[in-house]
C-alpha cells in the first residue's frame, strides 16, 4: 500500500505537467542528462 503511492504520485504530476507545460518536463530531463554527462 505504500508502494503505490509513491509510483502515482510521480507519473501524475509528470503526465500533467506534460500536458499543461512540457516545460517542466524538459527541466527534469535536462537536469538529469548533465548529471550523467559530467564526469
Amino acid at each position: 500500500m505504500v508502494h503505490h503511492p509513491h509510483p502515482f504520485p510521480i507519473v501524475v504530476p509528470v503526465c500533467i505537467s506534460t500536458r499543461k507545460q512540457p516545460f517542466p518536463v524538459s527541466r527534469h530531463i535536462k537536469k538529469s542528462r548533465p548529471e550523467r554527462k559530467h564526469p
